[in-house]
């Protein structure tokens, strides 16, 4: 089936993009992770075009409980990775920038690629 096809390349997309970026040229990770934003969110955007999901209907569908529990998930990471031994790192605004570039902005797409996506083709092979 199509909605098969669509995993498939997503799987493959998700090897090929660290890969070619990261092993083969060795980009440099700001360079890496717009790469991957870019070609993530393209391929997600031509998903849902082509197979017409409906993205207002999905926010809209029990919206509260994937909030909590969104939320639950995220203050457990948030703990997890407060517990552990801190690491140097930027100070000031490259702090800030590093924080949403590699944590809000590749944290969502990443989120967006190998959770939501694949639940999306899980509710159409369901009908």
């Amino acid at each position: 089936p199509v909605q098969l096809a669509w995993l498939v390349g997503a799987l493959a997309l998700s090897f090929a993009i660290p890969f070619l970026g990261s092993d083969m040229l060795g980009l440099p990770l700001p360079i890496y992770y717009l790469c991957y934003f870019v070609l993530v969110l393209s391929f997600l955007g031509v998903y849902v075009r082509t197979t017409g999901v409906d993205l207002r209907a999905l926010v809209r569908r029990r919206w509260a409980i994937n909030l909590v529990l969104g939320l639950l998930a995220g203050a457990f990471v948030v703990a997890r990775v407060l517990s552990g031994t801190g690491t140097p790192g930027p100070q000031g605004a490259r702090y800030a920038f590093e924080l949403f570039w590699r944590g809000v902005l590749y944290g969502t797409v990443d989120a967006l690629l190998l959770t939501l996506f694949p639940r999306l083709v899980t509710l159409a092979l369901l009908g």
